[in-house]
C-alpha cells in the first residue's frame, strides 16, 4: 500500500509507537493497527540507479495517494509490476486506468490487472493522541470492481481478484464488497455528479461550499453542472434503463441540493489541494463527464469550461507560489481552513433515495 505524508505526520506517527488507534462511530476503542515500516523496493542504497532488484514482481499494490504522486511512484515501480500484479487505485473519479494506460504500462502484455476502490468510510479526528481515527458510519465498505481485460474471460479475471479480495476480508474495518462494473459505476456516480459541480465551483470562485447558495450567478452554474452531469450519466449504455432514470428523478437532484447545504461554512477539499500546488482530481470528475458526452454526442460545454478553468486556477497558483519569497519564520502554507466535501453517498444515503440494488 503506497501513501505520501508530510515529516511531521511520520514523526507523530512514530512517538505513538507507529500504530493507529481505530474507534467506533459511538468513540468505542476497536483496534490499535501497527503500521510498519514498509519494505524498501529498488536498487540498494549507494549504488546506481542502473541497477535493479530482482525480486520477484509484487503480487498487490494499493494506492490511494494524491494526484501528483501516482505517475512517478508507478513509473518507479514499472520494472516489479507485471500481468500477475492486482493494482488496487481508490481514487476520487474514473478513468485513471487507461491514463496509466498510455503513460505507463503502454505494453498491453505486461499491464496490471487493475481494480478500482471506492471507500463510503468516513474518517475523523478521536481525541486523544494525533493518531486516533474515529468511524463516522458503522456501516461503511470498501467496494471493489475489477476492471476488464483483453484476452481474459471473466473467470479467470475473478480467479485472479479473489486472493486480493482475501486478503482484505482479514480487516474488519474495510468491509470489502466486490460488484460488478456497472453496480459500481451507478455507486460512484452520484459523488461524481456532486463533486463536478460543487467542488469545481468553489475552486473557480474561491469560496465555500455556503457561498454557493447565497450568490446567483454560483447557483445557475452549479445547477447547470448537475443538469449537465446528470444528462450524461442518465445515458451512459453500459447502464440498464431502471438504474440510469434514477439519476433524472427529481428526488436525486433534491438530495445533491441539501447535500451542499449540509456542508455549511466549510472549503471544499479541492480549494485547499489548489493552495498547496496540488492536482485536483478534476480529469477523473469533470473530465470523466466530457469525455463520455465526447463519445456519445451530448452537450458538455459547461463541463469543458469548468475543467479549463479549474486547471487554469491551478496553474496560476503554481506561479504565485514560485515566485512568492517568504521572509518571515513563520510556515508559509497554513490551512486551517475546515474542509469538507468527500461527499459519495454511503448507505443510509441510498436507502433515502431507494437507491440500493
Amino acid at each position: 500500500m503506497l501513501a505520501h505524508h508530510t515529516t511531521r505526520a511520520v514523526n507523530v506517527w512514530w512517538k505513538a509507537n507507529r500504530a493507529i488507534d481505530l474507534h467506533d462511530d459511538r468513540g468505542k476503542f476497536l483496534s490499535s493497527h501497527a503500521i510498519l515500516c514498509p519494505q524498501y523496493i529498488g536498487p540498494e542504497i549507494g549504488t546506481s540507479r542502473i541497477d535493479m532488484w530482482e525480486g520477484e514482481p509484487l503480487d498487490n499494490i494499493i494506492m490511494n495517494t494524491s494526484g501528483r504522486s501516482i505517475y512517478p511512484t508507478l513509473r518507479n515501480l514499472r520494472p516489479y509490476i507485471s500481468n500477475r500484479t492486482v493494482l488496487c487505485l481508490i481514487h476520487p473519479g474514473i478513468g485513471l486506468a487507461e491514463a496509466l494506460n498510455y503513460e505507463v504500462f503502454d505494453d498491453p502484455a505486461t499491464r496490471p490487472m487493475y481494480v478500482y476502490g471506492h471507500l463510503t468510510h468516513k474518517l475523523m479526528r478521536h481525541k486523544g493522541t494525533e493518531m486516533s481515527m474515529r468511524l463516522g458510519s458503522p456501516r461503511a465498505h470498501l467496494l471493489l470492481t475489477a476492471l476488464p481485460m483483453e484476452g481474459y474471460t471473466v473467470n479467470h479475471e475473478n480467479a485472479r481478484r479473489k486472493p486480493f479480495i482475501d486478503l482484505l476480508a482479514l480487516s474488519d474495518a474495510l468491509n470489502p464488497i466486490p460488484m460488478n462494473h456497472v453496480h459500481f459505476l451507478y455507486r460512484k456516480l452520484p459523488g461524481m455528479i456532486w463533486s463536478s459541480a460543487s467542488d469545481a465551483v468553489c475552486v473557480i470562485l474561491g469560496c465555500r461550499y455556503d457561498q454557493i447558495l447565497r450568490d446567483l450567478h454560483a447557483t445557475r452554474l452549479w445547477h447547470a453542472l448537475v443538469n449537465e452531469a446528470i444528462n450524461i450519466a442518465s445515458s451512459l449504455p453500459e447502464l440498464p434503463p431502471h438504474l440510469a432514470q434514477v439519476f433524472t428523478t427529481p428526488k436525486f437532484k433534491v438530495h445533491l441540493w441539501t447535500k451542499l447545504r449540509s456542508q455549511r461554512m466549510v472549503y471544499s477539499e479541492w480549494v485547499s489541494l489548489i493552495r498547496k500546488g496540488e492536482i485536483t482530481p478534476v480529469d477523473w470528475v469533470n473530465g470523466y463527464f466530457v469525455r463520455r458526452a465526447f463519445e456519445l454526442d451530448l452537450p458538455h460545454k459547461t463541463h469543458n469550461m469548468t475543467l479549463s478553468m479549474v486547471k487554469a486556477r491551478h496553474e496560476a497558483r503554481l506561479y504565485e507560489l514560485y515566485d512568492d519569497i517568504p521572509f518571515s519564520l513563520r510556515p508559509y502554507m497554513v490551512d486551517s481552513d475546515r474542509l469538507g466535501g468527500q461527499d459519495y453517498m454511503n448507505d443510509q444515503d441510498l436507502e433515502e433515495l431507494d437507491l440500493n440494488v
